[in-house]
């Protein structure tokens, strides 16, 4: 099994599209989401403050594979065993663009947190280990990881006939596809500008990947006691 990180572009409530979703109930206090911005080890996280903040719905079974959320990569190429889908219900509204404001609901520092905090409770449930890797040949700039982002995974997809603009972006912003994705390229909205440069973009679309794979290790290696009822 593998897992990938989206976001939904609507409003914080349950669409039911994704194995898992979550939304914030308020807005994000800026006192807390600027503490969490600085915060890469889990056990600095206050967990019983940050989840108060938030609605977590789980939709599908993780042995489910859905048919559409991550296009070319809905399974794990390895078995054909589902890749669960865990989206931010966020990035809704007008506005949302590569430069901001991304919308009445944007995402946050404090989102990116609970992403990493609902994958690595699948990672436990189903014994993923949430810094590994494998290659496969189908796709691009290998390897490809058991916990990623759709910005990521929209990287390594091999470029498709729309995708004229840049070669190697697959369907990345910037790539020309009409359809592009780039979930979870910055953790922030306050990070929107640094979106402005194609070279920039892809480089931070790779490194906040890897920052929820460390973020969602960091969680399991604090332990794990409240499953957040993902486990019924």
């Amino acid at each position: 099994m593998i897992i990938t990180a989206h976001w939904s572009a609507t409003s914080p409530e349950r669409i039911n599209d994704y194995h898992v979703e979550f939304g914030a109930k308020v807005t994000i206090p800026t006192t807390l989401n600027n503490k969490l911005k600085t915060i890469n080890d889990a056990k600095e996280v206050d967990w019983n403050e940050l989840k108060s903040l938030f609605n977590i719905y789980k939709n599908v079974d993780f042995n489910v594979a859905t048919t559409y959320g991550t296009y070319d990569i809905n399974h794990d190429p390895r078995d054909g065993s589902p890749d669960i889908e865990v989206g931010a219900l966020s990035m809704g509204g007008e506005h949302v663009g590569t430069t901001g404001p991304w919308g009445q609901w944007p995402y946050t520092y404090a989102h990116s947190w609970m992403h990493a905090g609902i994958i690595g409770r699948i990672c436990k449930l189903k014994n993923i280990d949430p810094l590994g890797s494998f290659n496969d040949s189908n796709m691009q700039h290998n390897p490809l990881f058991n916990v990623s982002t759709h910005a990521e995974r929209a990287i390594q997809t091999p470029d498709g006939p729309s995708a004229n603009l840049r070669p190697s972006y697959g369907y990345f912003i910037f790539s020309g596809d009409p359809d592009s994705r780039w979930d979870i390229t910055v953790r922030d909205v306050s990070e929107a500008s640094k979106l402005s440069s194609p070279a920039t973009a892809f480089t931070l679309a790779i490194e906040n990947s890897k920052w929820i794979r460390n973020a969602a290790h960091s969680v399991m290696e604090n332990g794990i006691t409240d499953f957040w009822e993902l486990n019924q």
